[in-house]
């Protein structure tokens, strides 16, 4: 479904990222060229999994954070992260909201230069012509672009 160097340059954070779901995430974010970056209490189980993926090739560490401890997160963060372009993080709901999308059949126009967790609000204020009138769109127009990005995904489908 996607090249395979499509996270390449990308660094990926993922709590509880040593087993469960947040270890299937990195491997498949691995397959797909991303450094990975997983944190969690227990060092055995996060040193074990970069073991497993840097004996495959792939590009992995590992920080020991307790996620119930908001000192010890923003210590870990800081450390991690250089630079958040939006200038925050996702909320949970943002973030489920946005994987159930990615995951539809509407998406497959999107690519990483347009998502924004900020709701847009910065594209708003300092984004391109297009974008500062999308928060004034009616039901009509969205229903209008919802059918055209559905044709694209078709169109597309009929292609390959």
């Amino acid at each position: 479904m996607f090249s395979d160097r499509v996270l390449a340059g990308k660094k990926i954070l993922i709590t509880g990222g040593g087993s469960g779901i947040g270890k299937s995430l990195g491997t498949r974010f691995l397959e797909l060229g991303a450094e990975i970056v997983i944190c969690g209490r227990r060092e055995e189980v996060l040193k074990g999994t970069v073991a497993e993926w840097t004996t495959s090739g792939g590009r992995a560490s590992y920080v020991v954070c307790d996620v119930r401890l908001p000192d010890k997160v923003d210590a870990m963060f800081n450390e991690q992260v250089a630079r958040i372009p939006v200038g925050r993080v996702g909320q949970h709901a943002e973030l489920a909201n946005l994987c159930s999308y990615l995951m539809s059949e509407y998406a497959g126009f999107i690519n990483g230069d347009c998502i924004t967790m900020d709701g847009g609000a910065g594209l708003v204020e300092g984004g391109g012509g297009t974008v500062q009138y999308l928060h004034s769109w009616g039901p009509e127009q969205w229903e209008e672009f919802r059918a055209r990005a559905a044709t694209t995904v078709a169109s597309s489908s009929n292609k390959a």
